[in-house]
């Protein structure tokens, strides 16, 4: 799987670098790369998108469809919320 983290701000992490989503092309076929070296393609990995509880929605939609241009399609989504002892 490749993870994605997207933040409050809708820029995306992947691996240890922030990116505006529109910027997200570069390090998409450079995870296609490392995947078609194992002998698979875009379409046999998950995305996993593990998004911010404030981030938007339509942030969340604009980051499938990029990886959906760079030939990804399995995505699952993460979300995590803080939940402290009041």
């Amino acid at each position: 799987p490749v993870t994605i983290h997207l933040t409050t701000e809708g820029t995306a992490i992947i691996g240890t670098q922030e990116v505006p989503i529109a910027a997200l092309s570069p390090f998409l076929v450079k995870e296609e790369r490392v995947l078609n070296s194992q002998d698979k393609t875009a379409g046999d990995a998950t995305i996993i998108i593990r998004a911010h509880k404030d981030a938007q929605t339509g942030r969340v939609q604009e980051l499938i469809q990029k990886c959906q241009e760079n030939g990804f399609e399995k995505f699952a989504l993460r979300a995590k919320e803080d939940v402290g002892n009041n």
